[in-house]
């Protein structure tokens, strides 16, 4: 089985937040001022949500875009000027693979 679980990111304050919105990540809710720890705890913290709150164990959860290019998608909004900033970084979904047999 593959599905497809979409996180939501923003960035807050000097942090980078990953929180689920799916029904499959409910609960998650992950910020650090570095965005690949940030990246790394939110993968971490979908695979626990899904084992407790749905009882898959040992999936493989990855996520759909490579972190050095979302790194790079979010570099450009943060260079972007404050009008376009606020409405391109509000809220992006990032989305994850889960495969569970």
């Amino acid at each position: 089985m593959t599905k497809m679980i979409k996180v939501d990111y923003s960035y807050i304050d000097g942090a980078h937040f990953f929180s689920g919105r799916d029904p499959m990540a409910l609960g998650l809710c992950v910020a650090h001022k570095d965005l690949k720890t940030a990246f790394e705890e939110a993968l971490t913290g979908l695979k626990y949500l899904l084992g407790k709150n749905h009882n898959i164990q040992h999936a493989v959860v990855e996520s759909a875009v490579p972190f050095e290019e979302f790194a790079k998608w979010v570099a450009k909004v943060q260079e972007a000027p404050a009008k376009v900033k606020a409405k391109k970084s509000a809220v992006s979904e990032l989305p994850f693979l889960l495969e569970a047999a």
